[in-house]
């Protein structure tokens, strides 16, 4: 059965770029909602220490995560000036434009594709 995909990117924030990363975020983010409108969920949490960010996507097809994934290269290397990627877990049947976009990071990837049951109210 074919179902929502969703993304969390995990990272590890440099201790002496806590504030810039959160004012890039900050600018990022109205971008990013104005040009990723099939994109159904962006949300950023935090851990208590401050130190460690999730990101978590919810598409409502592989298609809509494809078309957020444009632009993506440009986006990580931004953010990498930022971030030490941790893991990532992907919900749903990835497609082979999705893990090309992964490139180095793939390895730190972890793929659950098969959904069975569940709703949203989203």
């Amino acid at each position: 059965m074919a179902g929502p995909i969703v993304y969390v990117s995990h990272f590890r924030i440099k201790s002496d770029r806590i504030d810039e990363w959160w004012n890039q975020v900050a600018e990022m983010i109205p971008e990013l909602d104005a040009a990723k409108p099939r994109t159904a969920f962006q949300h950023f949490y935090v851990d208590e220490a401050g130190t460690s960010v999730s990101i978590v996507h919810v598409f409502a097809d592989a298609e809509a995560m494809d078309l957020h994934m444009e632009g993506a290269s440009d986006r990580s290397r931004a953010a990498m000036e930022f971030l030490e990627p941790i893991g990532f877990e992907l919900y749903g049947q990835p497609t082979d434009r999705f893990k090309a976009a992964m490139g180095d990071m793939s390895s730190l990837l972890q793929i659950h594709p098969t959904h069975n049951a569940g709703f949203d109210r989203l």
